[in-house]
């Protein structure tokens, strides 16, 4: 590989890396190969980037044979695409040297026909939440606050599920800063969260006995 009249090389892009390789289980092999690659990101000062397939059979993310070991130990980043239906999510739950990205997280994709494109959709953790915002905002409604009980009642009759399934999503309404909690313990009455102000009542200085959506939104 040589420099061209474009004054440099920035990127190698290599598709199929096992097809350098007569045997991806020979460890003389495959290391020799990882070495060159390794040679030729330092010779250029470009990453190089190399498609391997998973092993057949196991979602473990074992990448093929010795060669996909070698690589994940070198490779500074090691990202897994899976497909979905028609959605591909871009992660990585091993080899990422302590910065993994959970496969809920991961951005994800898809062929967008009107675009005649790969498009870009919300992660699965952000599809989620936005599922679970619409159910908090249909059980409230248009009050101000309502009991831990009341609200996982509503839950229940809503999504037709079990008492512990409906406490989970009232729990991860917390998380998500979908939903706050006043004075009361761990089971206090809750309030609805503004999309547009996820700052809590507590943060605020307000008494969260006597929520206000207004005094909220002066506070912040």
């Amino acid at each position: 590989m040589t420099r061209d009249r474009r004054k440099g090389v920035f990127a190698v892009i290599i598709d199929g890396v096992a097809d350098l390789c007569t045997d991806v289980n020979n460890p003389v092999e495959a290391n020799q190969l990882v070495a060159e690659l390794q040679a030729l990101a330092l010779e250029f000062n470009c990453p190089v980037i190399v498609v391997l397939h998973e092993n057949a059979g196991h979602d473990n993310g074992k990448a093929r044979g010795h060669l996909g070991s070698q690589l994940e130990r070198k490779a500074e980043s090691n990202l897994r695409l899976k497909k979905s239906g028609e959605i591909t999510t871009v992660f990585s739950e091993r080899g990422m040297r302590k910065a993994p990205i959970a496969e809920a997280d991961g951005p994800r994709f898809h062929w967008g026909h009107a675009e005649q494109m790969h498009v870009s959709v919300e992660s699965a953790s952000a599809e989620k939440a936005g599922e679970l915002r619409e159910l908090a905002s249909a059980i409230f409604g248009a009050a101000e606050q309502m009991s831990w009980t009341a609200v996982v009642e509503a839950i229940q009759k809503k999504c037709d599920c079990s008492t512990r399934t409906a406490e989970r999503k009232v729990t991860k309404m917390q998380e998500d800063k979908i939903v706050g909690k006043g004075k009361g313990g761990k089971k206090g009455p809750l309030y609805l969260i503004p999309r547009d102000n996820p700052a809590t009542a507590s943060a605020a200085g307000i008494s969260t006995s006597s929520f206000d959506r207004n005094h909220l939104n002066r506070a912040a």
